[in-house]
């Protein structure tokens, strides 16, 4: 049915739901440093870096004396205190267990920092699951830039056509659209409509309807 050799994942809200963990940490840091956020920004900022959205906030809601790093320590600790009650995207550990199996390599391509992504994988048993991984210290520019797909693909030293990558946000689709895989999103995070016009070749609204279609099944 396809020509893929490697399943690129993403983590966060592919494999793991932690928008609704990150939200929370963001919350509290921000509260505690007096910095009152609308709403907006973190629906703009769902799949970037942490320090991207710290630095903004900082920036445009905060005053000099505040410091970015000072910000983004307090929401890396807050975020790590609450990957306990962190839950997984529904069908995805069945999803990779069976893609595991099928297919000749799974990489995960994350804007996490290591030491989250240590955490969160660890979580859920997958830390020894991946070929390797992509975090934010392996590449200059973070999504919605295409290099950590690019490093991904040039890594698994594959045609781009011979990958899937499976993402959930605008910034992911972006990032992975542009690096010529084949990209399929999953409605976590957005609808049918927003992820085909960020650039999906193809939309599934969980991962049942993913596996049916990758692996002719239920």
């Amino acid at each position: 049915m396809n020509n893929f050799q490697a399943i690129i994942f993403d983590l966060d809200g592919v494999i793991i739901n932690s928008e609704p963990i990150h939200a929370r940490a963001k919350r509290i840091a921000f509260s505690r440093f007096g910095l009152e956020v609308p709403n907006e920004v973190y629906e703009r900022f769902v799949g970037e870096t942490d320090w991207k959205v710290v630095e903004y906030v900082v920036t445009h809601h905060g005053d000099e004396s505040l410091s970015i790093q000072d910000v983004l320590d307090l929401k890396q600790s807050e975020f790590r205190s609450l990957i306990p009650e962190m839950e997984s995207i529904p069908g995805a550990l069945v999803f990779i267990k069976r893609a595991k199996v099928q297919y000749d390599k799974l990489v995960l391509v994350t804007s996490a920092t290591p030491l989250n992504e240590k955490l969160s994988l660890e979580q859920f048993g997958l830390d020894n699951t991946f070929d390797f991984t992509i975090n934010v210290e392996d590449v200059d520019h973070a999504k919605p830039h295409p290099e950590p797909y690019n490093r991904a693909i040039e890594k698994l030293n594959l045609p781009p056509e011979n990958c899937l990558i499976i993402e959930d946000s605008i910034n992911g689709i972006t990032a992975a659209a542009a690096s010529g895989a084949f990209v399929a999103g999953i409605e976590t995070s957005l609808n049918k409509e927003q992820l085909l016009e960020a650039g999906a070749d193809i939309v599934f609204p969980d991962f049942q309807a993913l596996s049916h279609w990758l692996f002719n099944q239920d």
